[in-house]
């Protein structure tokens, strides 16, 4: 029920908005300003290649590995 009411505001309202920037001169207000023009979206952002990624967990695991098996190795 209140999607539908909101749905139904919005499409309503959605000319009336619309309608905002295309007042003729007499009907704006003294303090009315044109709105920005649309920003042209940012760029993506670059993901990595998932094999990118799994040769960094892998590395990762070997580091650790190495490193418990070298201190395991250690007189004490």
């Amino acid at each position: 029920m209140l999607r539908s009411s909101s749905l139904a505001l919005a499409l309503f309202a959605w000319p009336t908005l619309a309608a905002a920037d295309v007042l003729p001169d007499a009907e704006r207000p003294h303090d009315w300003e044109p709105r920005d023009p649309p920003r042209p979206a940012p760029p993506p952002e670059k993901e990595l290649p998932a094999l990118a990624l799994w040769l960094a967990a892998l590395t990762a695991a070997a580091l650790v590995a190495g490193t418990r098996a070298r201190l395991q190795e250690r007189p004490r």
